[in-house]
């Protein structure tokens, strides 16, 4: 009996990975949070000009990301950057950002958003869970997107500031 894979460790598949990117407004810089092996930064990267940075807590998934961007085109690896660290912990400069947070306690959650709206760079946020209580961002639109899991609905937020 083949079971579905848990969402926890799950990622979106490539084919919404380009649906989600195709919706980006005009930017420079890329942030995924919890961004584990990290083949959705680097798909971005590959598929953009964006400089990308992908932040994940867990040292074993950011290790194994490491090990994969030294095997990546240089066309597009030196655009990327992977950090092992708690996004909460320190501020990053970018106007895109993606958080596959299907994981997350309703704590961190909270959290996350506090943190979020507190990043005036950020002009545009895709997640796969709604944001809860934002002051910064509104929703622009809901979309489904295919995931290892399951499909799933991609939220996207603009922010409220011109």
């Amino acid at each position: 009996m083949q079971t579905k894979p848990n969402e926890t460790f799950g990622y979106m598949l490539p084919e919404s990975v380009s649906k989600v990117i195709s919706r980006f407004k005009q930017a420079d810089k890329f942030l995924d949070i919890g961004s584990g092996y990290g083949d959705l930064v680097f798909q971005v990267a590959s598929e953009t000009h964006l400089n990308c940075t992908g932040v994940e807590i867990n040292q074993n998934a950011y290790a194994r990301s490491c090990s994969a961007l030294r095997q990546l085109n240089r066309a597009y690896a030196s655009r990327v950057a992977l950090i092992c660290d708690d996004i909460l912990k320190t501020e990053y400069n970018s106007e895109i950002v993606y958080c596959c947070n299907t994981a997350f306690s309703l704590s961190f959650q909270y959290r996350l958003t506090h943190w979020l709206d507190k990043q005036p760079s950020i002009k545009q946020i895709f997640t796969l869970r709604p944001l809860i209580n934002s002051q910064s961002y509104t929703i622009k639109t809901r979309f489904l997107v295919s995931c290892s899991w399951d499909n799933a609905l991609c939220y996207e937020y603009w922010s409220k500031q011109p």
